[in-house]
């Protein structure tokens, strides 16, 4: 009856042995208690399931807790964002492992304490904003003043949407022209780069220019030329009003993946 019934820990989650491991009656059911020792230890990729002890165990799970358990599940694969996964047969014991590594892949969604700790103060954010965006319209200011800027808006104002949409490339170009190589190397714009405050992941990294710049930036102010003023500011009001939260990440920042520090 009793092998009938015997469980089948191939198909628990390391997160279940665990709690197994400490309530099964151990003198009862010996034949059980070395089963479950041995799939642990072929979870671990150990080479006894005598490296399986109390202590072992409890270190295991005080030093990456129950989430780091329940993520590790019965098929032996944890796929993270989609994109990557862990397999816990090629993990070994917890000497052996990168914990700031592992904690990286296993919660890509959760931000540093490192960066939490140096976040850019919000007066900082709204004074470096300022800079860029008098910088980006700079290149308007300077056409309409060598063509006459009553001569210039005319033109705006009568100018088919493929004429408009050619100044609004010529001035993102020389917007990119002027701030790529700090963002790319800085996670900088000109207005950052002088308050002293960058663009990083949530796990401190320099974000690539698909998010400082594409995301960012430039999807945003594609998706507002299609919508009318009033839009536009009541669009800007919402994503300000985001950087009131304990992160202090304003609606692009989500779009975006990113964060705000201090440059160190």
């Amino acid at each position: 009856m009793e092998e009938e019934n015997k469980p089948d820990y191939n198909k628990y989650t390391l997160y279940d042995l665990h709690d197994v491991y400490f309530i099964i009656n151990r003198e009862n059911f010996p034949d059980r208690f070395l089963a479950l020792k041995n799939e642990i230890s072929n979870r671990f990729n150990l080479a006894s399931p005598d490296l399986i002890t109390d202590e072992f165990m409890i270190n295991q799970f005080s030093k990456y807790g129950s989430d780091y358990l329940k993520l590790m599940h019965s098929e032996n694969k944890c796929f993270i964002d989609n994109s990557e996964n862990i397999n816990p047969k090629d993990i070994n014991t917890a000497d052996n492992i990168d914990s700031d590594k592992l904690n990286d892949l296993l919660f890509p969604n959760k931000i540093n304490e490192e960066v939490l700790d140096n976040l850019a103060s919000r007066f900082d954010r709204l004074c470096a904003s300022i800079i860029d965006g008098v910088i980006w319209v700079i290149p308007i200011f300077m056409v309409g003043a060598l063509a006459g800027f009553q001569n210039f808006f005319s033109w705006v104002q009568k100018s088919t949407p493929l004429e408009s949409s050619g100044v609004f490339a010529a001035q993102e170009a020389i917007y990119l022209l002027l701030n790529i190589w700090l963002l790319i190397h800085n996670g900088q714009t000109i207005g950052k780069n002088l308050i002293g405050i960058k663009m990083v992941t949530k796990k401190g990294k320099i974000p690539l220019l698909k998010y400082s710049y594409l995301a960012r930036h430039l999807v945003i102010y594609l998706i507002l030329s299609h919508y009318s003023l009033l839009i536009n500011n009541i669009f800007l009001i919402i994503d300000s009003l985001f950087i009131f939260g304990n992160d202090k990440r304003c609606l692009h920042d989500f779009m975006a993946r990113t964060l705000v520090v201090n440059e160190e």
